[in-house]
């Protein structure tokens, strides 16, 4: 039985170049061609990095350096989300930064 802890329900993925893998979010685990997704036990995970802000879901718009405007999302246990293109390539960004760093002041 092989174990993935990850916040997204695991999938086997085969290349055509060779290769079959498990993946759950960032998680690629090489698996053999005879595993399949009931040989893969899921552990739902929660984001641990974010506390309790005392809310359950907000969303505040954020003026960019360049003068953009964007839209960043809490949802808890889903984290923090910005449709800036820093956050859609990283999964990080200054403003959802510059928002967490806030809330969690308080």
């Amino acid at each position: 039985m092989i174990e993935i802890k990850s916040l997204y329900p695991p999938t086997i993925v085969s290349f055509p170049t060779g290769g079959r893998y498990a993946i759950s979010g960032s998680n690629w685990v090489p698996v053999g061609d005879n595993v399949s997704l009931s040989d893969i036990k899921w552990i739902p995970s929660h984001r641990s990095k974010d506390r309790d802000l005392g809310f359950y879901k907000k969303e505040w718009k954020v003026a960019g350096s360049t003068g953009n405007e964007y839209n960043v999302k809490y949802q808890k246990g889903f984290g923090w989300h910005c449709d800036c293109m820093g956050h859609m390539y990283r999964r990080n960004c200054r403003h959802v930064d510059a928002l967490r760093e806030q809330h969690e002041k308080r």
